[in-house]
């Protein structure tokens, strides 16, 4: 079965595998480990490779998951938003190349369950308008966020052309 990435449910998807991955990168800082604590390499390596399927599909970022992403030191959770989807949604220089990975095609892991496919220009306005508000409201200096969230946020908004 292969699931369309405008697909609702597909969207819901990514957005649990993301709250869960961030979950995971708080719980890895609190304890200072490499992977959470009662979970095996196993478990962690494939919620991994799930987020990075979706990030290797489409962008799945929305502004909403700003929220969520704040906290996060993992860079394989910022690097593809911040200098990969935002820097092509907003036509500045991109300074990641994707896919982020090449999963094995094994029983596990099935690149080919979300279907690819052109985001429509209406729905880019629309998103891109979205992404501007959401980024104008967030302060640079805001010491909620964590410092690595911090960093790759002000690196991006350097880029975007002041006008």
């Amino acid at each position: 079965m292969k699931f369309g990435p405008d697909v609702q449910i597909t969207r819901r998807c990514f957005e649990n595998i993301l709250k869960i991955y961030v979950n995971i990168d708080q719980q890895i800082q609190g304890f200072n480990v490499d992977i959470p604590l009662g979970m095996s390499r196993t478990p962690f390596q494939e919620i991994c490779d799930i987020f990075k399927t979706y990030c290797n599909t489409k962008n799945f970022f929305l502004p909403s998951h700003l929220d969520i992403v704040t906290q996060c030191i993992n860079v394989e959770i910022l690097i593809p938003l911040f200098k990969y989807y935002l820097p092509k949604l907003f036509n500045v220089e991109m300074t990641f190349v994707m896919p982020i990975i090449e999963v094995a095609d094994n029983a596990n892991h099935n690149t080919d369950i979300i279907q690819k496919s052109s985001t429509k220009k209406k729905e880019n306005k629309l998103i891109l308008e979205e992404w501007k508000q959401m980024l104008y409201n967030i302060s640079i200096s805001d010491e909620s966020r964590s410092d690595v969230f911090q960093d790759y946020f002000r690196e991006f908004i350097a880029k975007l052309p002041t006008s």
